[in-house]
């Protein structure tokens, strides 16, 4: 408990009042993606406190510009903003931006109503081929799940955050859709009521695993010498042990939303 709180303080130094965060700092484009990101996290999530961590190492503060997630990637990918925070490796992104050093492994899972037909374990991806499927604006998600996607895009609804397809199954609108266990169970736990998160299933096996990253903008003067910058920095945060400190704050509920229960009903 001394040393999350030690770190904590740290954390707030070097986002407050480090000389960098009002002289030098720069501002990173982002989204709500809890508990990763949040704007309303006093931390503003796992991956922010991540992120201020490797920077501060280098002398550099840090801000964060929430916008949608759509806006958060054209506004780094031209330039106007240095580096956004945090998206998984396609080949298409590569093209615009300079990855990061991993920050962080989420598991991918499929959900269903627990009261849906659709067996509860399944042996490829062909056994959603008539399934109705949800999937969240701007996300990507396995190659072959985006692949499959695409070949049966009019059994595709696509909306803009992931609670909303949580309300989609319980509405019986979707039949499926993939997401981030941990970030799953969040949302569950601090946005829906207890008998709304018993009619949500996860199901087996996992979709799979895949890796964040800090995108750092080709178009950008400075883009490629931050990503040098932060990728030092986050190797030592992860030899000092404060990237363990936070991945077990993260695990432990630290930076969960505030509990509140929202409608079903739009």
């Amino acid at each position: 408990m001394l040393k999350t709180f030690s770190y904590v303080c740290t954390l707030l130094l070097l986002g407050s009042f480090h000389p960098a965060a009002t002289a030098d700092g720069i501002t990173i484009t982002t989204s709500e993606y809890p508990p990763y990101m949040s704007e309303e996290h006093p931390h503003q999530g796992f991956v922010a406190d991540v992120v201020r961590c490797a920077f501060g190492t280098q002398g550099i503060g840090v801000k964060f510009l929430f916008v949608n997630w759509v806006r958060a990637y054209d506004l780094a990918r031209d330039g106007e903003y240095p580096a956004s925070a945090y998206w998984f490796y396609t080949d298409e992104r590569a093209k615009d931006f300079y990855y990061s050093d991993p920050m962080h492994e989420e598991t991918l899972v499929l959900v269903k109503r627990r009261r849906n037909p659709i067996p509860s374990t399944w042996s490829g991806l062909d056994s959603f081929s008539d399934v109705r499927i949800g999937m969240t604006r701007g996300y990507s998600y396995t190659p072959d799940w985006q692949a499959f996607a695409r070949q049966h895009q009019n059994h595709v609804s696509v909306v803009n955050t992931d609670a909303q397809n949580i309300e989609m199954l319980l509405l019986d609108r979707i039949d499926v859709f993939p997401v981030d266990e941990l970030m799953l169970w969040h949302i569950l736990h601090s946005r829906f009521a207890p008998e709304q998160r018993q009619l949500i299933e996860v199901m087996q096996p996992v979709l799979g695993v895949q890796q964040g990253h800090v995108l750092f903008s080709r178009k950008h003067p400075d883009g490629e010498s931050l990503k040098v910058a932060f990728n030092a920095g986050l190797a030592q945060c992860r030899r000092d042990g404060t990237l363990e400190t936070l991945e077990q704050q993260l695990i432990k509920g630290f930076y969960a939303p505030s509990p509140q229960t929202i409608s079903t009903e739009h």
